[in-house]
């Protein structure tokens, strides 16, 4: 009787070290999906001049991706402006940077937005990618198309690894208001910026380990800001939090202070969800609380908001989107488990040598 509980002890150390190894799952994904990007500039008074500054565009994507110390990288760059490359025209998509981890068991697409886990207990695969595109661009397009901005970064491990992965997406535009001398225009709209554009933010989190003898960490992370810095020192930001009429003209450093509205602000855009170190976890995270378990994301929403009495001068409008995610585990190896098996069969062993001596 023993010795077939002797054997049931390696055998279950053996098999614990397999299915730990098997289907200790650790993920994080963050995605923001932005489309119908607006920008437009008008003022009451006709006598006013607006002009924009010819040569001063420029974009910026990266997509960086590592899986336990091999990595990738993919900066890309474009604009009017002579030191870079210049911007294709009603071509999409304008700027796209793609990044896979080298070691990768599945690997991302290039045009490809869509989740790919996190898998079920059953896979084996482990990954880390991340995506970032400029679809289409209002300021590159002579159709009147509007501007698109895509990425996504996803991390999976199955065992014991580290796994990260992050996008940047920021587009920089100059544009002047010219005003004639004599008195000065008055009105609701002068020198006023509309900025108006739909958007789909979310961030998922997962630690499905059973037996987990380790710890496992999962995070994903979201940044979204728009900044206004104007040639007299004035600087706005702005970042959506979820709560329409919270928005006021900040960081104003001198010069006539602007006027802020913000018109529409859905769903916060910037945040972290993560699941911290635990022992033997089922756990999820989402990036909000009013999503229930399997349906993460919230869908498109709206957002809009003004600047006015911008003072005349060149003023610069920069975009700056980041998404981040990471994964780590630590899960015991299927030989120490083993090792572990065969101590308890050593033990037993003793027990029935020192039992046969007393006999």
């Amino acid at each position: 009787m023993k010795k077939n509980l002797v054997s049931v002890a390696v055998v279950a150390g053996l098999s614990l070290g397999v299915s730990s190894q098997a289907s200790a799952s650790v993920y994080a994904s963050a995605r923001v999906l932005v489309d119908n990007v607006k920008i437009t500039i008008n003022d009451d008074d006709p006598i006013l001049a607006l002009s924009t500054i010819p040569g001063d565009v420029q974009f910026n994507t990266n997509a960086s991706a590592q899986l336990n110390g091999n990595s990738a990288d993919d900066p890309q760059v474009c604009g009017t402006l002579a030191s870079v490359p210049d911007c294709p025209v009603d071509t999409s998509p304008v700027l796209t940077s793609l990044a896979n981890a080298p070691g990768s068991t599945a690997n991302r697409a290039a045009g490809d937005f869509n989740y790919m886990g996190p898998d079920t207990p059953a896979d084996t695969e482990s990954y880390a990618n991340s995506q970032a595109t400029i679809v289409t661009s209002e300021l590159f397009s002579t159709t009147g198309e509007l501007s698109e901005v895509n990425q996504i970064s996803e991390v999976e491990l199955q065992g014991s690894g580290v796994a990260t992965a992050d996008t940047l997406v920021s587009s920089t535009t100059q544009f002047a208001f010219t005003i004639p001398a004599g008195p000065a225009p008055v009105g609701p709209n002068l020198n006023k910026v509309d900025i108006d554009f739909t958007a789909d933010v979310d961030r998922f989190v997962s630690i499905t380990t059973p037996g987990l003898q380790g710890n496992a960490v999962a995070t994903a992370n979201t940044e979204f800001t728009f900044s206004l810095i104007g040639n007299n020192g004035v600087v706005i930001d702005w970042s959506p939090d979820g709560a329409a009429g919270g928005f006021v003209c900040e960081n104003t450093f001198f010069g006539t202070l602007p006027a802020c509205i913000e018109n529409t602000d859905s769903e916060r855009l910037g945040g972290n969800t993560g699941l911290p170190p635990f022992i033997n976890p089922f756990n999820v995270g989402y990036s909000d609380s009013r999503a229930t378990v399997g349906t993460p994301d919230l869908g498109v929403q709206d957002y809009s908001f003004s600047i006015s009495n911008l003072e005349a001068g060149a003023d610069t409008l920069e975009l700056t989107i980041n998404t981040s995610v990471s994964a780590s585990q630590t899960v015991p190896e299927p030989s120490n488990l083993a090792l572990l098996g065969l101590g308890l069969f050593g033990m037993g062993f003793v027990q029935r040598r020192k039992a046969g001596k007393k006999s």
